[in-house]
């Protein structure tokens, strides 16, 4: 079994907050406090849903560069300060840190492929898709890969192509200060990407004859390890998504949120 460390700098990152902001379409639903342009869905219009799901996107486009006049950095790339995932028994058994993270290609060509919100259960579902997801950092790795001792510390690059990305979270509602507020409760996603690249270089501290091989070996079987790999990549941006829209969801009350 996985476990997970995270280590986010919200309070200085601005940017971080936003993006849990717009992949839990929040910036949707407040844009009175947004340009404008954006787009308010209120819960008294018949097609409410529909409308929540295309203003998420057209908010997760519109702040892809960010904001100047309301002081909200661009989301794309979301930085992350770091990550840790323990290894776990199996085929593939890697400890893996990663520092400096970057996911880059969050907003660009965007697309929805469904949006579902039930308002009475507080659940929210979401398929989106990207044709191209880039996670890069710095990387620190030791463990197995299919009986191959691997270790390594450098640069990173996890490519995910055609990129179907399915989200689930649960709110729970609670009360502060005598008003009504929301939080997360679980956050699920889970990836579906076509193709996967998976570039660790400097891998033995570039062992002339010992990396070689291991970055063929990854780079040829990218699509299978990465699934080996990839409950741990789905909970480790659960909890990242999760820390970021609860920091988030405490500032706002939920008729804010979602006015009527």
């Amino acid at each position: 079994m996985w476990y997970v460390r995270l280590s986010l700098n919200i309070s200085s990152n601005m940017n971080t907050i936003v993006a849990g902001l717009l992949l839990i379409f929040v910036a949707a639903t407040t844009a009175a406090n947004l340009p404008e342009t954006f787009i308010s869905c209120k819960k008294s219009d018949p097609k409410w849903i529909e409308c929540l799901g295309d203003a998420s996107i057209d908010a997760v486009r519109k702040l892809g560069k960010g904001l100047k006049a309301y002081k909200i950095l661009p989301l794309d790339p979301l930085k992350i300060s770091g990550i840790s995932i323990g290894e776990a028994g199996g085929s593939v058994s890697v400890k893996q840190e990663y520092k400096n993270v970057e996911v880059h290609g969050l907003t660009k060509n965007l697309e929805k492929r469904n949006f579902n919100f039930d308002w009475d259960k507080l659940i929210l579902s979401i398929e989106a898709y990207n044709p191209q997801v880039d996670f890069v950092g710095k990387y620190k790795v030791e463990g197995k890969v299919l009986l191959l001792p691997i270790r390594g510390s450098g640069d990173s690059n996890i490519t995910m192509l055609n990129l179907i990305t399915r989200v689930n979270l649960q709110f729970e509602k609670y009360t502060k200060n005598g008003e009504e507020y929301a939080k997360i409760k679980t956050f699920k996603v889970k990836f579906i990407p076509e193709k996967v690249h998976l570039i660790f270089k400097n891998l033995f501290d570039g062992d002339p004859v010992l990396a070689p091989p291991m970055e063929k070996f990854l780079d040829e079987n990218s699509d299978i390890l990465f699934k080996e790999l990839q409950s741990s990549y789905e909970t480790s941006f659960g909890l990242v998504f999760k820390q970021i829209g609860n920091e988030l969801f405490s500032r706002v009350t939920l008729k804010e949120i979602f006015p009527e």
